[in-house]
């Protein structure tokens, strides 16, 4: 913080600097403050269904499965995927590969709690993200451009129709026109006000562990890092905390019939009113070993749901296998980590992650946390089997740094 003597010292220096040019007629002043960066706009809000823009401004909004990168790396997005509370701070859990890229040879522990050394920000949709973002919302323009045209061409084809049929017609002819102008609007809005980096801030960095692969007794992954949230970017009068939304794509029947394979099983996942599914508890690793479910051939299963960057909302199934995977590094050495393995819904289905939803968590239907994602393998981007670190051995290794932290439940 700058003195009365450093600003006296200044001012004098100015006006000298002013004087040797013969301009005299000018008064300096200096003024203590302090400098905050533009937060840009605040997250959005999840909209019902009935909403056309209810799908493609998920990104956007606070929902989980934030889409995110570092804005010094953000060739690497990656998942935002739950909210974490300490004391008045609250945080978004991530890997840590995908905030520091193991391509910039950096396994450094980052700590920034304490406010001191370069901040490293966090954007809210990597320049990739964001695009694709954009792209969803010109399709859907273009969607309800054909419907309109459509309905045009029947009104203008069909002289015979009755009135009733015309009127059916014409009243969805005006209905796909407004969808259409609400998504113009809406693309207008998000070219406006969140193209800029700068207007895409999240939060920064404030702590993340070095990468350790058979870590402690469990021998699981430890890859994560906590991401300060700038409250400025926060609605906290509709801010619902952790919450997955499950999307558009799917009605509420559809989603509840694939999360029972067993059609015996007595329900317990219930779709939500509103596309929220609120994350409540954790799910202790025992069961995650020994799951309660069956799928249709009497084995016993896990369903589970993400919501990721790369492949929005996805059903998987966990059979309770910890699978052993051995990583190798540049330098030649190998370890060998547990992890929790992930598959598929079913062989008909796609891949329950790809590249990009590194740092989703992993929950059930009744949105209790099962692990965080950190890798996979397959054939392409996308994955066979999705690993995760089991959430309740997380959760303790952040503690161990974080004695109060917790997953943020928003007041009552």
């Amino acid at each position: 913080m700058a003195s009365a003597k450093d600003a006296h010292t200044a001012a004098v220096g100015c006006k000298e600097l002013l004087e040797s040019y013969n301009i005299t007629d000018v008064e300096i002043e200096f003024r203590e403050s302090v400098f905050v960066g533009c937060a840009g706009p605040k997250l959005l809000r999840s909209l019902a269904s009935s909403d056309i823009t209810a799908g493609v401004r998920a990104p956007l909004t606070a929902a989980l499965g934030l889409p995110i990168a570092a804005r010094a790396t953000s060739y690497a997005e990656g998942t935002g995927g739950l909210y974490i509370s300490d004391g008045d701070k609250i945080y978004v859990l991530s890997a840590r590969h995908v905030i520091f890229p193991p391509s910039e040879g950096n396994n450094e522990l980052y700590d920034r709690t304490n406010g001191r050394g370069p901040r490293h920000d966090v954007l809210l949709a990597g320049p990739e993200a964001f695009q694709t973002l954009l792209r969803s919302i010109v399709i859907k323009i273009a969607v309800q451009h054909v419907v309109v045209a459509f309905y045009k061409r029947q009104l203008d084809s069909l002289e015979d129709l009755d009135a009733e049929v015309r009127m059916e017609i014409e009243g969805e002819l005006t209905k796909a026109a407004a969808a259409m102008i609400t998504l113009s609007q809406f693309h207008d809005e998000v070219t406006k006000y969140w193209c800029e980096e700068g207007q895409r801030v999240l939060g920064h960095i404030a702590y993340s562990p070095p990468i350790a692969v058979g870590t402690g007794a469990e021998a699981y992954t430890e890859d994560w890092c906590l991401v300060e949230l700038n409250r400025d970017k926060i609605d906290w009068d509709n801010f619902k905390g952790n919450v997955i939304d499950l999307g558009t794509d799917c009605t509420n029947q559809a989603f509840t019939i694939r999360m029972y394979p067993d059609n015996t099983a007595s329900t317990y996942f219930k779709y939500p009113p509103n596309r929220l599914l609120p994350l409540r508890g954790v799910i202790e690793e025992d069961e995650l070993r020994r799951p309660q479910m069956r799928d249709g051939k009497g084995e016993p299963c896990l369903m589970v749901i993400k919501s990721g960057c790369a492949t929005g909302v996805t059903i998987g199934r966990a059979t309770g296998v910890m699978s052993f995977v051995r990583k190798y590094f540049s330098n030649g050495r190998d370890e060998t980590s547990m992890e929790w393995a992930i598959m598929a819904e079913d062989r008909h289905s796609g891949p329950f992650s790809a590249r990009g939803d590194s740092g989703a968590i992993i929950v059930d239907g009744k949105g209790r946390i099962g692990g965080l994602i950190t890798n996979g393998i397959g054939q392409t981007d996308s994955t066979d089997i999705t690993y995760a670190t089991p959430f309740s051995w997380l959760l303790r290794r952040i503690k161990a740094r974080f004695p109060a932290a917790h997953s943020y439940q928003p007041p009552a």
